[in-house]
């Protein structure tokens, strides 16, 4: 990540957690960073943009980790995966992340609860994903059901331990456990397939979930956006911007996107309105599609 994007990303999370989401202002950011208005302006278009990107940083950084703990290991490993549960949990706890989640729980805005309510979701398929690999594809159908529960009982041992201890228990000893617990139910539900959430359901029927879907809206409409305000634009010629921006929003709404083109596409874009009165505008852009790409692979 570029220096002075991490050098923003750092002053606006500690800013965020210190004093709430709702009370810290962007140029509260740019103090704290040291940093130009324009400079923030360079990476983010609003603060919810700056606190998607911290959010899309830790995500991205807990596969890092997760992927590097199972490099030569079995994919059946319990182990590893009790480990790589904690990572994410772990990570939420260097960075108090609960408290800055607490803070924006209340928000308005349509695209940052969109980003979080998906990051939720990629986190439970995630993990049910993992116990299927782990118990074996006989359990795929009850794979959901049993990291909800897996999470629900992880979550609130950890808050009913700090209810009646300040005593530090490991993130691992309580998923070992949890997971511990789980095990005779996997076995009780795979015998009677009883199945209260079935495979799909955070999904839908059409294989994208809703969350997803409102990811798609937003870009659209972005997208719209910037091409009404290069439609207006009588100083310089932006035919070029606007044939990307129609491939990208024909892209976008494909059935079946060709996500590799986003990034050349949406890069392609920037480079070309970097020095145009458009900037800001692509930068959120970039942002959502770079998301959207995520979650789509």
């Amino acid at each position: 990540m570029n220096k002075k994007k991490k050098q923003i990303i750092d002053a606006a999370l500690q800013l965020f957690v210190d004093k709430g989401f709702a009370l810290t202002s962007i140029q509260d950011i740019i103090d704290e960073a040291n940093v130009a208005k324009g400079t923030f302006y360079n990476y983010f278009a609003s603060k919810n943009d700056c606190l998607m990107a911290i959010l899309d940083f830790v995500h991205q950084e807990a596969d890092r980790r997760r992927q590097a703990e199972a490099i030569g290991k079995s994919v059946t490993d319990e182990s590893v995966l009790v480990k790589q549960i904690a990572i994410r949990m772990n990570i939420n706890r260097e960075h108090r992340l609960i408290s800055l989640f607490e803070t924006v729980g209340f928000s308005d805005d349509k695209e940052l609860i969109a980003f979080i309510k998906q990051q939720h979701i990629d986190e439970i398929e995630w993990l049910a994903k993992r116990l299927e690999e782990v118990f074996s594809q006989e359990t795929a159908d009850y794979a959901l059901d049993q990291a909800v529960i897996l999470l629900g009982m992880i979550h609130h041992f950890m808050h009913v331990w700090t209810l009646g201890s300040e005593k530090e228990i490991t993130t691992e000893n309580i998923i070992r456990f949890a997971l511990k617990r789980l095990k005779p139910m996997i076995s009780d539900q795979t015998e009677r397939k009883d199945v209260f959430l079935p495979r799909g359901w955070l999904s839908g029927s059409t294989n994208e979930s809703k969350a997803k879907r409102e990811l798609v809206e937003l870009i659209v409409k972005a997208i719209q956006r910037l091409q009404t305000e290069l439609l207006k634009e009588k100083e310089i010629n932006v035919s070029e911007e606007l044939e990307y921006t129609n491939f990208l929003l024909k892209e976008v709404q494909s059935d079946q996107p060709r996500t590799f083109l986003f990034e050349r596409i949406t890069e392609s874009l920037s480079q070309l309105l970097q020095t145009k009165p458009f900037n800001q505008q692509t930068t959120q852009l970039s942002q959502q599609i770079s998301i959207l790409t995520q979650k789509l692979k």
